[in-house]
């Protein structure tokens, strides 16, 4: 193995290394903010009615309350660090934004649980795991699988709302779907722009690699359609369509991990 070979393969073991302690510091996060939400869940939403129990419920509700001021400031000064320290060790700093993050977290938690109630709950222990999967697939997936991962993300849960929701609150899915629908309007106009530049974004005189030149647009394009076609759909053939597309949305990206699982080899 030549002197040139012996570097690269070191710069790419250094760039594993790199990436792996990132996504252990995202899936350590995630699994302390669902240990926090199961911990409220089972002491502080269903607190039985013995002392010892009524007596931890009543310190939670403190403790909920300062965090949900406390986790933002804490959250702010972690981002201001990260920043500050950036040009010196943008290692140091990736880990001060992951900390930013999980603070800015705890406190968005504490707040569901103080203003929103045990309704919040199910809502939390589906989408932590939900973020930390997309968190993954940015780290050890192309970019292109990130991109459907989360417009199809946004569609099942446009469909969870369309399913849970009563007839009153059915204006909030119309403005959820249009939201979602411009966003995805943004992602394919941006998808083409990349895909004629042969994966690079350029304004003036920056440029940016968003994907690789060989990534597979059209996965992303299909998806785009799967989901606009699912929350158009879902309000004029009803809830069973509804539960039915939610799953085909769940299959379609275990296929998708499939290919570019084999993509990867």
């Amino acid at each position: 193995m030549s002197k040139d070979e012996k570097e690269l393969k070191a710069l790419r073991d250094q760039q594993e290394l790199e990436i792996l302690r990132r996504v252990l510091f995202w899936l350590g996060a995630a699994v302390l903010l669902e240990a926090l939400v199961l911990l409220a869940n089972r002491f502080y939403f269903h607190a039985l009615t013995s002392k010892v129990e009524l007596s931890v419920q009543a310190a939670l509700y403190e403790l909920f309350g300062v965090l949900q001021f406390a986790g933002v400031v804490v959250g702010l000064g972690f981002f201001v660090w990260a920043v500050l320290g950036r040009k010196q060790n943008p290692r140091s700093g990736i880990c001060r934004f992951i900390c930013a993050a999980f603070f800015v977290s705890i406190s968005v938690c504490a707040f569901l649980f103080l203003h929103v109630g045990n309704s919040c709950v199910s809502i939390l222990l589906a989408g932590i795991p939900a973020m930390a999967g997309l968190i993954m697939i940015y780290y050890l997936y192309q970019r292109e699988f990130f991109v459907l991962a989360t417009v199809s993300g946004l569609g099942m849960l446009g469909l969870w709302i369309f399913r849970t929701a009563s007839a009153r609150y059915l204006t909030f899915y119309y403005i959820y779907t249009i939201v979602v629908a411009c966003l995805i309007a943004a992602v394919v106009i941006l998808s083409r722009k990349v895909q004629k530049e042969n994966g690079y974004f350029t304004w003036g005189k920056h440029k940016l690699e968003i994907v690789k030149p060989d990534a597979n647009h059209k996965t992303v394009w299909c998806s785009c359609a799967f989901v606009v076609a699912c929350l158009a759909l879902a309000p004029i053939l009803g809830s069973v369509f509804a539960y039915y597309a939610f799953i085909a949305l769940v299959v379609w990206i275990f296929i998708m991990a499939v290919y570019f699982t084999s993509r990867l080899m």
